[in-house]
């Protein structure tokens, strides 16, 4: 957490952590306003802060002339995957990609299938204020080519960014790209070759799945826990066992299921792919969305000597999609990274690149990312509230520690398909299960977006879906 954040943040995530820890335990009372002021050495008026940013993640919950006491959820977590056989290599299937694709094309639904949050949650008009000083200032410069690896500039902030991260990179280890897609699918074009198999989680970002399935590669498919990501002990026996070429891997607040990998598992997963040469493309597009603040440490910091991971990034989910600035780190496929990038799209917007390097050189980018993880963190509360109020019992959902989605599986016997289509027909967006992984698993899943603004319009189409879900 930044040295820079008010005190009240500060207090309302030592309190989180405690809940976390089990110190507090649902249900139980919370500290009273003026005990905690003397506990903590702070005022009442900074207690009271916390407390309310903590009512609004839905960590705690205030009670009419009792007090506060922490949330007791009432919605029952993904029960995790059952032990199986290490899986083989299969094919990717188009599934109903297209006719979720153009669900992105509309922009008359509630969007709960997008998952990038609200401009309104970003800083959109700051954003716009550079680009016209830009504009401005530097004209010739930013309508000029910016070829690879990109501005240095920003290459130079997105090292130093990383090294806050715990990841020591030099600038000339970072390449720009359109966006965190393209760093993959550059990734992949320099690891792969068509008939490879890639070791992938289950669920993943169909995003990923597409990439892969556009590069002729094959899928060896992980079980993931909602909870700490894919079964270590099946990915260690799939890389013994399986012709892996690499992976492709979402550690941190994974979309779907937002899991996180626990750091030892990290280390165990980037250390037994060394051994066997096989290479990781780490997908961190959303590791600054921690809701308690805490930025995960990524894989590439346990890369060692070997430099067997790229990590792939952007400002998508914390700036702007639109400006479609992304990043692919590593010192050892650095020349690949740049010959391939040169040969596709040349070169990454000059002007959105200068755009970035300025917010993040004169932006307290820190003070945005503490309000957008407290915004991201308060609708998922809302969402679970809703979720457990309006809609059918045995409906289980996900309990992501950040990031921008839900991974909600319906009762037994509900079908996603069905309820995908009732929703479109209603006005709503959402993404069935079944997209989310090669095996044509998870027919009753669907992923929700938390990214929106929370407002009356959201709320209802939550309430529509309870109804639609139950009939």
């Amino acid at each position: 957490m930044s040295s820079e954040a008010p005190l009240y943040e500060t207090l309302a995530l030592q309190l989180q952590r405690r809940i976390q820890a089990g110190a507090l335990l649902a249900g139980a009372r919370v500290p009273s306003v003026r005990s905690m002021s003397q506990q903590a050495g702070v005022s009442i008026g900074t207690v009271v802060q916390a407390y309310q940013q903590l009512e609004a993640q839905g960590v705690i919950e205030s009670r009419p002339q009792s007090g506060y006491y922490v949330r007791a959820t009432r919605l029952p977590g993904i029960a995790p995957p059952r032990k199986g056989a290490p899986p083989r290599p299969r094919s990717l299937s188009r599934s109903m990609l297209d006719q979720v694709l153009a669900v992105y094309a509309r922009d008359d639904l509630v969007p709960l299938h997008s998952a990038t949050p609200d401009p309104g949650l970003l800083p959109t008009s700051r954003i716009s204020s550079v680009a016209r000083d830009l504009l401005r200032r530097i004209p010739d410069k930013v309508n000029a080519y910016a070829h690879p690896p990109g501005l240095l500039a920003l290459r130079q902030q997105v090292a130093q960014r990383l090294g806050l991260a715990g990841v020591e990179v030099e600038p000339d280890d970072v390449v720009i790209t359109a966006g965190a897609m393209e760093a993959i699918t550059l990734s992949l074009q320099v690891l792969t070759r068509p008939g490879d198999a890639v070791l992938v989680e289950r669920p993943t970002y169909y995003g990923l799945m597409q990439a892969i399935e556009a590069r002729g590669l094959k899928v060896v498919e992980i079980a993931n826990c909602c909870d700490d990501g894919p079964d270590i002990e099946l990915a260690l026996k799939a890389l013994e066992t399986q012709p892996i070429r690499a992976a492709v891997l979402i550690p941190s607040f994974s979309n779907p299921s937002g899991a996180t990998m626990p750091d030892d598992a990290r280390r165990i997963l980037v250390q037994a792919c060394a051994r066997r040469g096989v290479p990781i493309i780490e997908d961190d597009v959303y590791g600054e969305l921690g809701f308690d603040g805490r930025r995960p440490v990524p894989m590439k910091a346990y890369e060692g000597h070997a430099g067997g991971v790229i990590l792939c990034g952007s400002v998508s989910k914390i700036m702007a999609p639109g400006l479609r600035i992304g990043w692919a780190v590593s010192a050892r496929w650095r020349e690949e990274l740049i010959r391939a990038k040169s040969f596709t799209s040349c070169s990454t917007p000059t002007l959105s690149q200068h755009v970035v390097a300025e917010m993040y050189a004169g932006t307290n980018i820190d003070r945005h990312l503490r309000r957008l993880r407290a915004s991201l963190a308060a609708n998922v509360g809302r969402f679970h509230a809703q979720i457990a109020s309006d809609w059918p019992a045995g409906t289980r959902v996900s309990r992501p520690r950040g990031g921008v989605v839900l991974w909600v599986q319906l009762p037994p016997g509900q079908d996603a398909h069905v309820l995908f289509e009732r929703a479109l027909e209603h006005g709503i967006g959402i993404i069935p299960g079944t997209l989310f992984a090669a095996s044509g698993a998870y027919r009753d899943c669907v992923r929700l977006s938390c990214a929106g603004e929370w407002t009356p319009r959201i709320q209802t189409a939550l309430q529509r879906l309870g109804q639609l879900a139950r009939e």
